[in-house]
Formats: C-alpha cells, sequence, structure tokens
C-alpha cells in the first residue's frame, strides 16, 4: 500500500486480535469539543429510540477522545471487545494521561453504538462530535 493511502488523517487505530484474526476496530482522534445527544426519552417522553428522534444540544461540552468508528465481529459483541478498545485508547492516545469517561465523544453514532456510549460513559446523554 502506498504510503498517501494508508493515511489515517490523523486518527490512530486499535485492533483486537483473537487467534489471528481481526475481531475489533476502534478509530479515534483528539478532538476539543462536543455536544450532549440528546433524544424524546430524555425529555421525559417513553419513546423507542431511533436514529430519527435523536438531536445534539447547542452547547459545546469540553472533550478529549473522539471515537470516529467503532467495530466488533458479530460473534464477539457479548465479549467486551469495544470496552476493551475503547479503555486502550483512552489509556494510550495522550501522553501521560487517561482520558475520563466524561471527555469521551462519539461520531455519529447508530442505535447499537448509542447504546455502548450511555453504558460506557454511564449517562443517558453521551458526548457526540463532529468528524472531520
Amino acid at each position: 500500500i502506498d504510503g498517501d493511502d494508508a493515511s489515517l488523517f490523523g486518527k490512530t487505530a486499535f485492533l483486537y486480535v483473537v487467534n489471528k484474526t481481526v475481531v475489533g476496530l476502534c478509530t479515534v482522534e483528539v478532538i476539543q469539543s462536543a455536544h450532549r445527544l440528546l433524544d424524546a426519552a430524555s425529555s421525559g417522553k417513553e419513546v423507542a429510540i431511533t436514529v430519527s428522534n435523536l438531536h445534539r444540544s447547542t452547547t459545546p461540552t469540553k472533550a478529549i477522545l473522539g471515537v470516529h468508528q467503532l467495530w466488533c465481529h458479530s460473534s464477539h459483541r457479548k465479549g467486551r471487545v469495544a470496552t476493551h478498545l475503547v479503555d486502550a485508547a483512552r489509556s494510550r492516545l495522550v501522553y501521560g494521561m487517561t482520558v475520563p469517561h466524561d471527555m469521551v465523544a462519539f461520531s455519529s453514532p447508530t442505535v447499537d453504538g448509542l447504546t455502548f456510549a450511555k453504558k460506557y460513559v454511564e449517562t443517558e446523554t453521551p458526548l457526540v462530535y463532529d468528524c472531520h
């Protein structure tokens, strides 16, 4: 692969490998700010969460780690692969520190990604950011 084609455009990739097979991928980047992701349920209504009823706050919040992509093979979804990958990114992306959970943001999460983000950062309103 030509070096230019292999560029991650400022992102860092973490792989989870089992028996010489990649079963998880997480690409991350250093960011400055993010926004709280809100859904209709956060306003007190009982509705199923879908991508169409999600919106973000208008107030930016400080963030350090942006999770650009997070993938786990379906046969390993309950094996905490995604958790291990984001934990590795938090402890290794910024030299000399472990990024706190409340400074982790996700880019355009799917419904499953949102479920993971809420559980991982232990809030109903995780941070989201615009990736470039």
